[in-house]
């Protein structure tokens, strides 16, 4: 695992690894599991759907992932798109 590089991608490593009781091994298996993830095409294919109650469903499971994964510059531009779903899903 190249911590600098992932770091350089938004990534905050360390904290990654604390989130996994520094259990390195398993941060990084989940980590470079997490393009596998279907979340974002659920999202997404809900979205053009214009299904806001899945789409935020979908978006929520990511913005838990990429918090859990210290996934921050992910994770920070989710968090808007969460809330945004979430308030469009409320008013049907």
């Amino acid at each position: 695992m190249n911590k600098e590089l992932l770091t350089q991608a938004g990534i905050d490593v360390n904290d990654g690894i604390r989130r996994f009781n520094d259990k390195e091994d398993l941060y990084e298996r989940f980590l470079f599991t997490f393009p596998k993830d279907v979340n974002y095409y659920t999202m997404c294919e809900a979205i053009s759907k214009g299904d806001a109650e899945q789409a935020f469903q979908a978006a929520n499971a990511l913005k838990g992932i990429t918090g859990n994964l210290s996934l921050n510059q992910l994770y920070n531009h989710i968090i808007p798109l969460v809330d945004s779903l979430k308030k469009n899903g409320e008013g049907k």
